[in-house]
């Protein structure tokens, strides 16, 4: 006999509205606070630069900045993403074996471990860039955007992992 496969989701449908739509407000505000203008520096009041995420992996890149490239490539798009994507397959996903759900919860929390070091890069960023004497810098949207995402993937990570968690079947 053949245990029957569900998903949180189904199982779960009360809750399911909330986390899909956290899911969604994520995944969009991750894309606009990677694209959209991240915040401007004016240098000695006459030269101005706006920076997103993006076009600053691009200069990063352009300059022969591997190293902090790929750290923050790895930290600020490729983790984030992961996360969400892991996290989207463990809610909709079919699990026949208690031992799969419990392989992604364990994965979920490694990513977890890991979401606050994405907070600490663009706040490393915004500390290291308005320490200059000259230097004038604004925020703007796409930074508000990348901290929304990061705290609505944790709200529905933790949601999920507590249904996972306290009511496995």
């Amino acid at each position: 006999m053949t245990k029957k496969k569900h998903s949180l989701a189904k199982k779960y449908k009360k809750e399911n509205f909330l986390i899909t739509h956290l899911m969604i407000i994520s995944a969009v505000t991750f894309l606009a606070g990677i694209s959209l203008p991240f915040l401007t520096i004016t240098k000695f009041f006459l030269f101005k630069d706006q920076i997103s995420i993006l076009s600053g992996l691009w200069q990063l890149l352009t300059e022969a900045e591997v190293i902090l490239f790929i750290i923050i490539f790895l930290f600020t798009i490729i983790l984030p993403l992961l996360k969400m994507i892991f996290m989207a397959r463990f809610w909709y996903g079919d699990f026949e074996k208690k031992e799969d759900r419990k392989k992604y919860i364990d994965l979920i929390h490694k990513l977890g471990k890991w979401s606050m070091l994405d907070v600490f890069v663009v706040a490393i960023l915004v500390v290291s860039i308005k320490t200059g004497i000259l230097v004038e810098t604004k925020i703007h949207i796409g930074l508000y955007c990348f901290l929304v995402s990061i705290i609505m993937t944790m709200i529905a990570t933790s949601k999920i992992i507590t249904l996972a968690e306290t009511k496995n079947d």
